[in-house]
C-alpha cells in the first residue's frame, strides 16, 4: 500500500487530486491511501506514520508548502514529496529539501499520472532496496530480492 498526503488550502484543487488518484489507482490497480490537508500546520501536527508521499501546494496561507517540507526533511527524510504549484520560480529550493517533482496547476492527468507512477517506481524500488537474501553457492554469489521468494 501506498499511503499519500494532499497538502493543500484550496478544497477544489485537493479534490481534483483525490479525483486523479482514484482513477490512476483503478487503471493501475495500485492500493493507495489518501489523507487530506487543508494547511501545512495541520500535516505538520498531525504527521502520519508510515506515509510514503505528499503532494504538497507550495503556496498557502501561514506555513507555506516549502517551509513545511524543510521541517518535514528535519523528521522524515525518506517521503517523497512532489509539489504542485503554479510557482515554479521556487523550483531551485526544492533541491533543498530533495523534492522528487513539481506539478503544474491546473493539474493535467496525464502530468499528474506521469510523475505519480515515477514516484510509486521509486518508493517500491527504495522498500526493495533494503531487503534482499544474499546467498553463496559453488563459489558464486547471488542476491535475491526477498519479494521473488515463494519458497524456502
Amino acid at each position: 500500500m501506498i499511503r499519500i498526503a494532499v497538502c493543500d488550502d484550496e478544497r477544489p484543487v485537493r479534490e481534483s487530486i483525490v479525483k486523479a488518484l482514484g482513477k490512476y489507482k483503478t487503471e493501475t490497480g495500485t492500493d493507495i491511501e489518501v489523507l487530506e490537508f487543508s494547511d501545512a500546520e495541520t500535516l505538520l501536527t498531525s504527521y502520519p506514520s508510515g506515509l510514503d508521499l505528499i503532494l504538497l501546494d507550495i503556496y498557502m496561507p501561514g506555513m507555506d508548502g516549502m517551509e513545511a517540507a524543510k521541517a518535514i526533511r528535519e523528521f522524515d527524510t525518506e517521503v517523497c514529496i512532489i509539489f504542485i504549484t503554479t510557482m515554479y520560480q521556487r523550483a531551485i529550493e526544492g533541491y533543498k529539501v530533495r523534492a522528487f517533482g513539481f506539478i503544474r496547476k491546473p493539474v493535467s492527468y496525464e502530468e499528474f499520472s506521469h510523475e505519480l507512477g515515477d514516484a510509486i517506481k521509486n518508493i517500491e524500488r527504495s522498500r526493495e532496496k533494503d531487503h534482499y537474501l544474499n546467498i553463496r553457492s559453488s563459489g558464486k554469489s547471488f542476491r535475491i530480492p526477498v519479494s521473488r521468494i515463494s519458497y524456502c
